[in-house]
């Protein structure tokens, strides 16, 4: 058994002009091969044809607010997650950055060994 995946598919440039990426894709290379492949749902019509057979096609959401309380409340607890939870409600670039999992746990990770519970709000300065 092989599992391929690709993730991001929508930014390889010129994937659709690679014979052997197409023939992946068609099924024609590796046929027993299981493929994943990942893209923006807005790029998914332009990067993929409906000939690849694809048998499933998914969505991958984000936290809803009560899902980042949830998180927060978890994963610190008490006062900190108080203080989080404060920010998150007031800065619409937390609130945002928040909603994806795994900047939720990067910033909760980061907010948790803040000694002054500050937090940057821009992906930016977070790198």
């Amino acid at each position: 058994n092989v599992l391929i995946i690709l993730d991001g598919l929508d930014e390889v440039r010129g994937a659709r002009d690679d014979a052997a990426f197409m023939r992946l894709l068609e099924g024609e290379l590796l046929p027993l091969a299981t493929v994943i492949a990942t893209s923006r749902p807005c790029q998914l019509a332009r990067t993929v044809s409906s000939k690849f057979g694809i048998k499933q096609s998914l969505e991958v959401v984000g936290f809803s607010n009560e899902d980042v309380h949830d998180f927060v409340d978890l994963f610190l607890g008490g006062e900190k997650a108080k203080a989080l939870l404060q920010i998150y409600q007031e800065q619409p670039s937390i609130n945002d950055l928040m909603r994806v999992p795994l900047l939720a746990l990067v910033l909760t990770m980061l907010f948790k060994r803040s000694r002054d519970n500050s937090i940057q709000s821009f992906v930016s300065d977070l790198y």
